[in-house]
């Protein structure tokens, strides 16, 4: 049996990839660009951060100019109403379970740190979890293997207590490079990962209350 799971943040437990897309085609618009198709901007979005609007918004390297995207993106981003249906279906029942479990529950994100705290504060689930890691909490980021040491601060385990789980190939370059196991969510709107991952995935979060990998 699982003892940690580590999840991904948007695109995993928030349905957040819709309001992302909008964000970014609203910033487009506004410097008179052509908005993009989501398919153009999706593989970018486990990126988060800089590396998210130099590829879909400014295609520079001007870190001046990167960062003063991001930040408009974080507040348009902001700006949008924070309530149960950001989540997935089943996502608040299934963490409740797994608590119940004594399992330790972990979020390790590239979304910015500010953001994904009040996110989880307006969802009342920000105490659900042990550890937070999200963007701007260290030098590195997801799939770096820092980051997963920095979600085990103060837990004691081994590497086959944990999981990992996620939406993207960042996640699962995050579980490879840790040398943990990793669980795919089949989010709809991720079909390339999925079709190339080729691997165990789960499509809704009550399927996680019988999984072998967790529970074996």
């Amino acid at each position: 049996m699982k003892k940690i799971i580590i999840f991904d943040l948007d695109g995993t437990l928030i349905n957040s990839d819709p309001i992302t897309i909008n964000a970014i085609n609203q910033i487009r618009e506004e410097d008179k660009l052509i908005p993009l198709p989501p398919r153009d901007i999706i593989p970018f979005l486990p990126m988060g951060g800089i590396d998210l609007v130099k590829n879909t918004i400014s295609k520079s390297n001007s870190i001046v100019k990167n960062e003063t995207y991001l930040k408009k993106l974080r507040l348009k981003i902001e700006q949008h109403k924070i309530d149960d249906q950001l989540l997935f279906p089943n996502v608040r029942k299934t963490i409740n379970f797994l608590q119940e479990k004594k399992i330790v529950l972990c979020i390790c994100t590239n979304k910015g740190s500010s953001l994904v705290k009040k996110i989880l504060k307006c969802l009342e689930i920000y105490n659900c979890f042990k550890n937070i890691i999200a963007d701007g909490d260290l030098e590195t980021r997801k799939p770096n293997k820092k980051n997963f040491i920095a979600c085990m601060r103060g837990i004691s385990f081994k590497n086959t207590d944990c999981l990992i789980i996620g939406d993207s190939r960042v996640d699962y370059e995050l579980a490879k490079n840790s040398g943990v196991d990793f669980l795919a969510f089949h989010n709809k709107t991720n079909e390339d990962f999925i079709n190339n991952y080729n691997d165990t995935f789960f499509e809704d979060f009550s399927e996680l209350e019988s999984s072998s990998l967790i529970f074996s």
